[in-house]
């Protein structure tokens, strides 16, 4: 759509810097826009009023939004007039264009336009978005943070404000190959953005967010008080959103510190009737009395378990297959095959038992065990001694590990670990008086009976894990499976 037509006959300055394209296109990383052309086509665009308009410099090509509700042509020329004023209250447009490099002129958009009587008060709505929409918020664009954005981090922050769902499971750490010099960098992208200004955001944006952030940090200090480029402010304000720095001094990184945890070996059923907020509390006096150098979340760390190996542990024997047939010659192999005991579940393609039904487990109790699946702890019943060894040892390496690092607070740390176990025991006792013992611990306690059923099945198969068996278990026979695997 061309847009020739709407301008005034007369000789007007804002008229002949309006782009007449009937698209924009984004500094920072070259997204084309579409404007939303006004209902009154009769008007000339100088004249127009209630407009959110884009100011485009022509040297760099960065970018500023605004609005207004007189006509565009009174707004310009007060734009024009602030150039020329040598006060120390410019705002970041003035300044721009009164550098001597960017004083060749500017260009004038209108982006969207409203009628006078009903969509009057939706002008500022419209502007925040082209501002979101173009990411010209300084250091990206020429718009002021004040009264537009409330207060973040990072400008970026703003731009993408939608977070990434959370993986699952953990990630591995990234292994960042590529070095980054941090003065050819800069160079490099102060050159590319001499040539074009869109792309070179584009991909200083990808090396940022995809490198380590040992780089970012050499990055970040190379370009402390280095303003020789427009995109430096922008580089600086990524590099800081990267590494998510909230502190004053961003070319010190603080690492978001841990919890500090105390570890206890988990061995019974009463590890869970103990609340360990009972354990970590302390008295008037020792709070009182607690040096400034103590954190409070040292006094009141999270417990971590230590827990017992699944009951799968105990059935697998894939690996020691392997290991122990490794001596034997391979004409002996047959020796290993059961699969006569089993008639029922051999396979008719090759005469041999691979399967994952656990009803070739003649002992009851322990195909009941085994249908609860590989990661199956046997529940114990509480041994109130066993629980209070455990904590007992988890706080004296807890205090110890404290030790390490504040020992001119032994004295403080020493009557701490007294009033923990004090607690500790306090609340063992609390649990003993009380009939809490509910559950039948006899339908998991192994037998010399089920230890032989144990036995026979990790001579007879090899037991090992494959997700589509039942219960994730699957029997295969010796002899086929090392004639298939080895």
């Amino acid at each position: 759509m061309s847009f020739d037509r709407l301008k005034c006959s007369r000789k007007c300055l804002t008229c002949d810097s309006l782009d007449t394209s009937a698209n924009i296109v984004g500094n920072y990383n070259n997204t084309i826009f579409n404007r939303i052309a006004h209902t009154d086509r009769l008007t000339p665009f100088c004249k127009i009023t209630n407009v959110v308009y884009l100011i485009k410099c022509i040297n760099c090509n960065i970018q500023y939004i605004g609005q207004t509700k007189r006509q565009l042509r009174h707004r310009i020329n007060e734009h024009r007039s602030s150039f020329r004023e040598s006060t120390a209250t410019k705002t970041i447009l003035a300044n721009h264009f009164a550098n001597s490099k960017c004083n060749k002129g500017f260009s004038v958009h209108v982006l969207q336009t409203f009628d006078t009587d009903e969509e009057t008060d939706n002008i500022m709505i419209a502007e925040n978005e082209w501002i979101r929409r173009l990411k010209t918020q300084h250091p990206y664009g020429l718009n002021t943070t004040e009264r537009r954005i409330t207060h973040n981090h990072t400008v970026y922050s703003t731009f993408h404000s939608n977070q990434r769902p959370k993986r699952r499971g953990r990630r591995k750490k990234r292994k960042d190959r590529n070095i980054i010099l941090p003065d050819i960098f800069i160079a490099n992208a102060h050159r590319q953005f001499a040539r074009t200004p869109g792309n070179v955001m584009r991909a200083v944006h990808s090396t940022i967010m995809s490198t380590s952030k040992k780089n970012i940090i050499k990055i970040y200090r190379a370009m402390t008080n280095r303003n020789t480029c427009i995109i430096d402010p922008m580089i600086r304000d990524m590099c800081i959103h990267r590494l998510n720095n909230i502190c004053e001094d961003p070319t010190q990184p603080t690492i978001k510190a841990r919890k500090p945890t105390l570890t206890v070996h988990y061995e019974n059923k009463g590890f869970d009737l103990i609340r360990a907020f009972q354990i970590f509390k302390t008295n008037k006096s020792q709070n009182y009395n607690k040096p400034s150098d103590v954190d409070n979340n040292r006094l009141h760390p999270s417990i971590r378990y230590n827990y017992t190996q699944p009951f799968g542990v105990k059935l697998f024997n894939f690996k020691e297959t392997t290991t122990n047939t490794a001596k034997m010659h391979r004409s002996t192999w047959k020796s290993l095959c059961k699969c006569s005991k089993y008639p029922d579940y051999v396979d008719e393609t090759h005469n041999h038992v691979v399967t994952g039904d656990t009803s070739i487990i003649s002992n009851i109790k322990l195909r009941n065990i085994i249908n609860k699946g590989p990661k199956f702890r046997l529940p114990k019943q509480p041994d109130w001694d066993a629980v209070q060894s455990n904590y007992i040892n988890g706080i004296q390496r807890y205090i110890k590990t404290q030790l390490s690092h504040q020992l001119h607070n032994k004295t403080y740390w020493l009557e701490i670990q007294h009033q923990w176990i004090n607690n500790l025991i306090h609340e063992i006792n609390n649990h003993k008086d009380k009939e809490h013992i509910t559950d039948d611990y006899s339908q998991y306690a192994l037998t010399f009976i089920e230890q032989s059923a144990i036995k026979e099945l990790r001579n007879s198969f090899v037991i090992s894990t494959v997700d589509k068996a039942n219960q994730n278990y699957s029997f295969t026979c010796k002899y086929f499976y090392l004639n298939n695997n080895t």
